[in-house]
């Protein structure tokens, strides 16, 4: 072998990654049952809201908000993080208000080109129940004001009556959990659940 013929040696090819992916329609606990399942499994989380929260901090200050312009922009950078850690074999939870029609097909495809084990935790709740903790919610002050919820219960109530937020259709199993009365979740158990097979 002449020296113009040496090569890199390749990489050697990632661990295959797992990845838990928590969904449901607003206000089901997701991102309280994802917060769970990061801590008791020791996986890093990956939250929409997280990114776009950030993106409020960064515009917000004398600027007109388009919150459909940072919701969009806030699922790019977390379908850019997901594709960056999964490419590198790092197992992850990834947390938000997934819509099957819209997400469903980018996540089974993502997944899929990086072979990675999937479960999917879908929480929900009945309707009435959502809407008046996200009314709830908003009034307490637990929500950062780039939110601006008051303006989106109309939304998000037809949202709801149109089912917007049922599960993905992802490869993997789906384990559905009812967040009616949040007191009486089992979050040990939905550990327990998510241990006894590659996740």
């Amino acid at each position: 072998m002449s020296a113009g013929d040496h090569h890199a040696p390749d990489a050697p090819r990632a661990a295959t990654a797992r990845c838990i992916v928590v969904t449901g329609p607003p206000c089901s606990g997701k991102s309280w049952v994802a917060g769970h399942l990061a801590k008791h499994l020791g996986l890093p989380l990956i939250s929409k809201d997280d990114y776009k929260e950030t993106l409020y901090d960064l515009i917000a200050d004398g600027q007109t908000l388009d919150d459909g312009l940072i919701n969009r922009a806030a699922y790019e950078l977390l379908y850019t993080t997901l594709d960056r850690l999964l490419r590198g074999g790092v197992s992850l939870i990834v947390e938000s208000n997934f819509r099957p029609a819209r997400d469903s097909a980018r996540l089974s495809n993502l997944f899929r080109e990086h072979d990675c084990f999937v479960r999917q935790v879908h929480c929900d709740a009945p309707a009435e129940v959502l809407l008046q903790r996200f009314r709830d919610r908003w009034e307490a002050g637990q929500r950062h004001p780039g939110h601006d919820d008051s303006k989106k219960i109309e939304t998000i109530a037809a949202s709801l009556r149109e089912q917007c937020y049922g599960p993905l259709h992802l490869p993997g199993p789906l384990l559905r959990l009812d967040t009616t009365d949040l007191a009486r979740v089992d979050l040990h158990a939905l550990v327990a659940r998510l241990v006894e097979t590659p996740t």
